[in-house]
């Protein structure tokens, strides 16, 4: 290849690879792609968009007067754009390379690392599509005996973690990976939303001292679990953690409590919530957009209450915004159990009872597929005479239940379920992705460094509004 500039290579890669890639991007995120894109009107870093929470009740048969004109209830949702980037380098010897007649070298690092970097953004935006914003899975049992042993202080009695208990965890262990029993600093502090009631559940027992901690100080993804210690300034026996309280047949949303912990010396410890990014700090959800799970489960919408005791929830009817995660099983201990096709269709039943709506998705791990298959018989008839070749499997479609399609992510947790309307979904865009290039150029140098980078951005959000159109059945057993 003849000697060549990096100007004109970046300008080859614009033409030629990323208005491709971009779209590739854009298109392939499976949930921000079905999910609506409205075009809408920022102002300044937010967009107002209407949640609609109640009928026109001017209607009815009359002999005379027409009724009392009425109008749709709804409330206004100030929904911010996150700033996701992706950031790939290529350092000074493959730079180098290009003008001295090694282009080849140039354009297959560059494809090598702009191809594996579509990759990774495909992945974490999936990911994040679920998972993004303060709640990040839910706890299906019920149980009492999580029990302080001492006064938490840190770097002493705290950190041997006593009377940690392992919790059935559905979500994602992400934001967990690094907690460690006896290693204080990696703990996360988390607190438990009651999904019936949308409100903190904090049933300390005996409790004397102030301030009480749950904190996650172990995580096993394969076993879908995490270990959590019940710490408070005060720990004299008999202080417990119950959650026996919470509805037969209802999980608890696990959120990032967005507060540090501190001990009885008001020393702070654990991970900082709100130090550095979301990428850089798991614990950090404010840089995040909203996934699903927080839009169904956060104690609010947007800054729209809708908690039990909320007097601003209950003066706007925030019932429709309410989806109320359900489990398996309905009584005792809440155990993880079977799927039965009695549940499944409760689920679509109460969307349809609350919302007046349907569930157009169902989204399932591929793991559940097997599952699935054993709830129903199927018998093949084939004559060995004539018979050709047998697929008896199935990889992508296939899959349906009460006529609405299954569909499969390696992102959804083993164990769950997950009911979508779609159009009940929408994705807030402030501008879509793309390799940034605003110099003209897609590469720029590091400061300080011999190496050039570029990123990919996108500037968005995600919004539901009408959450009880939407159902999370959790508490599935494992495969």
């Amino acid at each position: 290849m003849a000697a060549a500039s990096l100007s004109s290579f970046s300008a080859n890669l614009q033409e030629y690879y990323l208005s491709g890639v971009n779209k590739q991007l854009n298109e392939e995120v499976y949930l921000l792609s079905v999910f609506d894109k409205p075009k809408v009107k920022w102002d300044g870093n937010e967009v107002k968009i209407h949640a609609w929470t109640g009928r026109n009740d001017g209607v009815g048969f009359t002999g005379g007067a027409l009724p009392t004109a009425g109008s749709q209830k709804s409330v206004v949702l100030s929904v911010p754009h996150r700033n996701y980037y992706g950031v790939f380098q290529l350092d000074g010897e493959v730079i180098a390379s290009a003008p001295k007649g090694g282009g080849h070298a140039f354009i297959n690092w560059a494809d090598f690392e702009m191809k594996g970097l579509v990759a990774d953004i495909k992945n974490d935006l999936n990911r994040l599509t679920l998972f993004g914003g303060e709640i990040k899975g839910y706890f299906n049992e019920q149980k009492v005996g999580l029990t302080t042993v001492a006064n938490a202080v840190a770097g002493g009695l705290l950190a041997d973690s006593g009377g940690a208990q392992t919790w059935q965890y559905t979500g994602d262990h992400t934001p967990f990976a690094s907690c460690a029993v006896g290693t204080e600093s990696t703990w996360i502090r988390i607190q438990l939303i009651d999904c019936d009631t949308f409100e903190p559940f904090e049933n300390w027992t005996n409790t004397t001292g102030t301030d009480p901690h749950l904190m996650v100080v172990g995580s096993d993804p394969v076993a879908q679990t995490l270990d959590v210690v019940y710490l408070t300034d005060n720990g004299a026996a008999g202080h417990e953690f119950d959650t026996r309280d919470i509805q037969d047949g209802y999980a608890a949303a696990v959120r990032i409590h967005p507060v540090r912990a501190t001990d009885s010396a008001a020393t702070a410890y654990g991970v900082d919530p709100t130090s550095g990014t979301s990428a850089s700090n798991p614990a950090n959800t404010s840089q995040e957009i909203n996934g699903v799970f927080t839009n169904l489960s956060a104690q609010s919408l947007y800054g729209v209450a809708r908690d039990d005791t909320s007097t601003t929830a209950a003066a706007n009817g925030t019932e429709h915004l309410k989806c109320r995660v359900r489990t398996q099983a309905t009584s005792g201990n809440h155990a993880r159990t079977v799927p039965t096709t009695g549940r499944l269709q409760r689920m679509i039943d109460i969307i349809e009872v609350e919302s007046g709506k349907s569930a157009s998705v169902l989204l399932i791990n591929p793991y559940l597929r097997a599952t699935y298959s054993a709830l129903s018989i199927l018998t093949h008839n084939v004559n060995a005479d004539s018979a050709g070749n047998l697929d008896m499997g199935f990889r992508k479609s296939g899959y349906s239940f009460a006529g609405i399609s299954m569909r499969t992510s390696r992102h959804v947790p083993n164990g769950m379920v997950i009911f979508l309307n779609e159009s009940s979904w929408k994705t807030l865009v402030k501008s879509e992705g793309k390799f940034a290039d605003m110099d003209g150029s897609v590469f720029d140098r590091v400061s300080g460094s011999d190496a050039w980078q570029g990123y990919w951005r996108k500037y968005f959000n995600l919004v539901c509004i009408q959450p009880n159109s939407n159902m999370i059945l959790t508490g599935l057993s494992l495969v």
